[in-house]
């Protein structure tokens, strides 16, 4: 879903919308305590970091084939502690990584 937004709307935008989208997806599901604001920013800043490095027109089976990292379950773990993470303040807000800096939402290449 982050790539399809990303690929539709600017970063902020698609943000938002993946938020919304979250947020909508627990509520529904009576598990708004299961979603964590900062983990759903955090992976879309780093997918908008890998389409900012993708050639133009990619498909997303191009596009994850480019970025296998985006795979790994544990990628947030390498900016964030999980003391952080277990927060209320990330889990409810933006919260910045404590462990090195995530890449900043950029314009994207790849439409």
């Amino acid at each position: 879903m982050a790539w399809l937004y990303l690929k539709s709307s600017d970063p902020s935008r698609a943000a938002e919308r993946m938020a919304e989208g979250i947020r909508r997806f627990a509520n529904h599901h009576s598990a708004t305590q299961k979603y964590h604001h900062t983990l759903t920013l955090a992976w879309m800043r780093l997918v908008a970091a890998a389409l900012v490095e993708t050639p133009e027109g990619c498909a997303f089976e191009q596009f994850i084939s480019a970025h296998p990292q985006l795979l790994d379950l544990n990628l947030v773990a390498k900016y964030y502690s999980q003391e952080l993470l277990r927060t209320a303040a990330a889990r409810e807000t933006w919260v910045p990584a404590d462990l090195q800096p995530l890449p900043e939402l950029g314009i994207h290449r790849c439409s």
